[in-house]
């Protein structure tokens, strides 16, 4: 593979500099009416580095997209235009691909590449080359959502790339086609909350294997390929994709995809509401609600596109600004976590329109439903939060209540007509008031339970705060608002999920993970209080554990005696042995010069990210005999960018691997 030879179309005139103005329409005519020629990767970027534009689609009969024939490069230009995210780098681009498992193949500076604004561009070739249009769109689709800050407008057929007068790096990696297919996800059309969480929920791959009796042809942690294809019939062209459970189908016959409403619409034949119809009530067995008292029956109202936008409708109501938003709220923690005492500073704050966690409230009357608690304690709780202070008149408490299937909306309608300054409730546990269930379906109780308060919350414009648990089998990793007990229903019945976690008895603080339709997703640090057992924030998580990273190691004696130093020197080469001796002139004696090494080589990515020293450690043969070590303060823009040394870190992958069968190589 070291030889493999691509078509590009490419500009016969090169440029010492960035060409402008007129000079780009004359550079695409060039290019994209030019015959197409054969590279190997190391005869392009020769071409690319002297100057020469050039277009990876290849066009026949005229310069317009819809003359596109088949691409076989792919380049992302990275150009850090976009103010609202931070700036790419170099690195971060690598670590990206390196990540996804995608090869790079080049990668090069563009003329105005600067250490302040980065831009490059990175070329990857394929084995072969598409030639189906839908294929090259949903590749490059996917490929430029990796990189933030690419310009958009990478994915246009008729794109053309200026070549620089700037460094150039190639490697022998190339993407072969099983990687293609794991990034030939199909686009698909943004289902209702409902039927997304159904859709999260349901096993699609068992469903394929034993209602449709596909059998697998092979399998990696993105994709599994089935033998024969449930769409068109034909052998080795039916791709399951795990993460976002939808399907393609790339033979000639098929080139159809998206989830599973789209399976039924194309395998049984149905409409697009028969499918949805078939997926929720057939496959998923959701109860039919036909009784027009229920609470979930609704006439269908329409109103046209444009009456919507002349309609003058109200914003969200929020009890705490950019925190708890009018709908269903669920708090989630571990038990002992000290959710009650959350919520019950949260009632407070609200009713006397005081700060809570920093943010503004809304003052409004409050109703707390303390299910798990007596009157004695929440009074005993009420008076240790405030102290000295009155307790707010606006307030009110609860310890009993109906079930929701039991009276408890009704109580709830009962209350409101009399105290109509209710704008919060706090149901202080979930599970005190769901009862007992007859249908056999999950998630089909979570989200009916759920969805009951939300239609009460919405109807009033006020908020209903549900405490609950997480999942006492939870894994370290797993995305933490899966970790919410019970299943996708809750989550995705709630306007906002809080989610409290990683409690440090030490510090006592913990993290409160946000996310919701109508606020920011955030992580706070906050802190729980002995003292007034009130919570606290402390500020954003991650920059608050980046601030005490930084700090414990700022006060490292190690990193003092080694900062000294190199204000001092610059730059230094040597044995741990000498360096150890050299250091107690700067009062450290803690490691002999193994532990020093040691250390140092902790240190390497924590010297380089807050102090700006390069630390290299000795090669593992050592050189001439001797372990040399080397640190040198950074300073300048090719002391901070060693693009070799990048490289380095991008390792040759077998040409061979995952390469399928030649029988199925035709497919794309």
């Amino acid at each position: 593979m070291q030889d493999l030879k691509f078509l590009v179309q490419i500009d016969s005139v090169a440029y010492k500099e960035k060409p402008q103005g007129n000079e780009i329409a004359k550079i695409k005519a060039r290019t994209q009416g030019s015959v197409p020629r054969e590279f190997t990767i190391k005869d392009f970027s020769e071409m690319v580095q002297k100057g020469f534009s050039f277009s990876p689609g290849i066009l026949e009969n005229g310069l317009k997209a819809e003359n596109w024939t088949e691409q076989q490069i792919f380049c992302i230009d990275i150009d850090n235009e976009n103010k609202n995210e931070p700036i790419m780098e170099v690195k971060q681009a690598i670590e990206i691909c390196k990540d996804k498992g995608l090869p790079i193949t080049m990668l090069y500076y563009s003329y105005s590449f600067t250490k302040e604004k980065p831009k490059f561009r990175l070329v990857f070739v394929l084995c072969k080359p598409i030639k189906n249009k839908y294929h090259r769109k949903i590749f490059i689709n996917n490929l430029i959502s990796l990189f933030p800050q690419a310009d958009k407008s990478c994915v246009n057929p008729d794109r053309i790339f200026f070549g620089t007068n700037n460094l150039c790096k190639v490697s022998s990696n190339y993407i072969n086609l099983e990687k293609i297919i794991e990034f030939c996800q199909p686009t698909v059309e943004n289902l209702s909350a409902e039927l997304e969480q159904l859709k999260d929920n349901f096993d699609f791959q068992t469903y394929l294997e034993e209602d449709y009796h596909c059998e697998k042809l092979r399998e990696n942690d993105e994709t599994i390929m089935y033998k024969q294809c449930p769409i068109c019939g034909h052998n080795n062209c039916f791709v399951y994709y795990k993460k976002t459970k939808t399907f393609y189908c790339f033979g000639q016959h098929g080139n159809i995809g998206g989830t599973i409403i789209d399976f039924l619409i194309n395998t049984k034949n149905l409409s697009k509401n028969q499918a949805i119809e078939y997926f929720k009530y057939e496959i998923c067995k959701l109860p039919k609600f036909q009784n027009s008292s229920n609470e979930f029956t609704q006439k269908l109202n329409t109103i046209s596109a444009q009456e919507l936008i002349d309609k003058s409708i109200p914003e969200p109501y929020f009890c705490v600004k950019n925190l708890i938003s009018q709908g269903i709220v669920i708090l989630a923690a571990p038990p002992k976590y000290r959710k009650s005492w959350f919520v019950l500073l949260l009632c407070i704050k609200v009713a006397m329109g005081e700060e809570f966690l920093g943010f503004e409230t809304n003052k409004s009357d409050t109703l707390y439903l303390a299910l798990e608690d007596s009157n004695n304690r929440v009074k005993k709780r009420i008076k240790k939060i405030l102290d000295d202070k009155s307790a707010p008149e606006n307030f009110y408490i609860a310890v009993t209540s109906d079930t929701l299937g039991n009276g408890l909306i009704q109580s709830l309608e009962d209350y409101l007509a009399k105290n109509k300054n209710i704008k919060l409730i706090v149901i202080d546990t979930l599970q005190k008031v769901r009862g007992v269930k007859n249908n056999p379906n999950a998630y089909a109780n979570d989200y009916y339970d759920l969805g009951l308060l939300k239609k009460f919350a919405d109807k009033h414009s006020m908020c209903i705060l549900v405490t609950h648990h997480l999942k006492k089998d939870s894994k370290h990793n797993e995305f933490v608002f899966d970790k919410i007990s019970g299943t996708n229903g809750l989550f995705g019945s709630a306007d906002t999920a809080l989610v409290i976690d990683k409690y440090d008895k030490d510090t006592n603080q913990s993290t409160l993970h946000i996310t919701g339709r109508d606020i920011e997703s955030d992580e706070l640090l906050i802190q729980f209080n002995k003292d007034n057992c009130q919570w606290l924030c402390l500020g954003n998580a991650e920059i608050q554990a980046e601030k005490r990273r930084q700090k414990e190691y700022e006060e490292k004696p190690l990193v003092i005696a080694i900062t000294k130093f190199l204000k001092e020197q610059n730059e230094w080469s040597g044995s741990a042995t000498e360096l150890k001796q050299i250091l107690t002139k700067y009062n450290f004696y803690d490691f002999d010069a193994s532990n020093l090494a040691k250390n140092l080589k902790s240190l390497t990515k924590d010297f380089f990210t807050y102090s700006n020293i390069k630390y290299v450690a000795p090669n593992k043969n050592g050189s001439n005999g001797h372990r040399t070590h080397k640190l040198k303060l950074c300073k300048t823009f090719g002391d901070i960018y060693d693009v070799d040394s990048i490289f380095t870190d991008l390792p040759d992958l077998p040409d061979t691997l995952f390469l399928p069968d030649e029988s199925t190589t035709d497919t794309i």
